[in-house]
């Protein structure tokens, strides 16, 4: 009968267990177990803690002391030539990094500028310039030359060097303006500017101020020899032509002429005579270039008139010359 009644009363217990869903059992001891679900959120695993190590060690670049991150990879920013001082900061050509700077390693007395190691107490690109960095240097001027690094002009004053020689751009028709720029045939150079050459111009002839040699202090020629001499400067690079008509001071010849010649630059280009009465002589002459622009012109007499046979004189700033190329 006490069998039959502990029967019953441990199968009420099991039932009234399973219809509570279990939460509660019954142990060994008979005491009911905690079978409850437990909270493994705060269990110590490790994962939590080892995900803000990882991110920890992401941020300080997952680099041993005195290493940085960059590109990913390990780098010491003061003394990799990629990543110098900083990431991707590269060092140039004939540069290497040296606690974090860009130093130059260009033989002695160069540096790097541009990617090139220059001289720069000679080099006209880069005069004067320092390292590093190649600050503080200048382009020099056309025609200018680097001492020391500083831009010096080897020539005068108004005067540039081209090619090896000092010219002036203002006026030099092989370097008008700037070295290097020809002026056409038919151009000249006037204030660096390549301009077309007239193809005439006049001058007065004989001068007040021109060299004679001739009887009276040069005013009546008539002997071998006695001439008179100018110097003019034009616009014209070359002369092949001249026309003038002479106008004279004074005619005594009777019986006999004058034979003339005219010479430009040494050159004769003509002759002619002068009869007793005349008042003019008017003559025009073509000859192979003269070269110019500066003329010296020169009327010689080249016969020595007969004894007796009177002379003749030209007159000063009266006589005009036109001059052709």
């Amino acid at each position: 009968m006490a069998g039959r009644l502990l029967f019953a009363v441990t199968l009420s217990l099991l039932l009234a267990a399973c219809a509570s869903g279990g939460r509660r059992i019954v142990g060994d001891s008979g005491a009911p177990a905690d079978t409850s679900t437990r909270d493994t959120s705060a269990t110590d695993t490790g994962t939590a803690d080892s995900g803000r190590d990882t991110a920890a060690l992401r941020d300080a670049g997952g680099c041993s002391s005195g290493l940085s991150e960059c590109a990913g990879g390990c780098v010491d920013l003061s003394s990799d030539d990629a990543h110098c001082g900083t990431c991707r900061n590269p060092c140039g050509v004939g540069e290497a990094c040296m606690d974090g700077t860009c130093a130059s390693i260009c033989p002695a007395g160069a540096i790097s500028c541009s990617d090139t190691c220059v001289d720069p107490s000679t080099d006209t690109m880069y005069c004067g310039a320092s390292a590093p960095g190649c600050t503080g240097g200048e382009a020099c001027a056309m025609g200018e030359t680097c001492e020391a690094g500083v831009c010096t002009s080897p020539c005068g004053m108004g005067e540039t060097a081209c090619g090896g020689a000092c010219v002036d751009l203002g006026s030099d028709d092989a370097n008008c303006g700037m070295c290097g720029v020809a002026c056409g045939m038919d151009e000249s150079c006037v204030s660096g500017a390549c301009m077309a050459v007239p193809t005439t111009t006049t001058i007065t002839f004989p001068a007040t101020g021109d060299t004679r040699v001739g009887a009276g202090s040069g005013t009546y020629f008539w002997r071998l020899g006695d001439y008179v001499e100018g110097t003019r400067m034009t616009t014209l690079s070359t002369l092949t032509s001249v026309s003038f008509d002479l106008q004279l001071v004074m005619n005594g010849l009777t019986c006999d002429t004058q034979d003339v010649t005219l010479s430009i630059n040494g050159t004769d280009v003509g002759t002619f005579s002068i009869a007793g009465g005349a008042t003019s002589v008017m003559q025009s002459y073509s000859f192979a270039p003269i070269a110019g622009p500066t003329y010296t012109l020169r009327l010689e007499t080249t016969r020595q008139v007969a004894s007796g046979c009177g002379a003749s004189g030209y007159a000063d700033d009266v006589t005009v010359f036109t001059l052709g190329s």
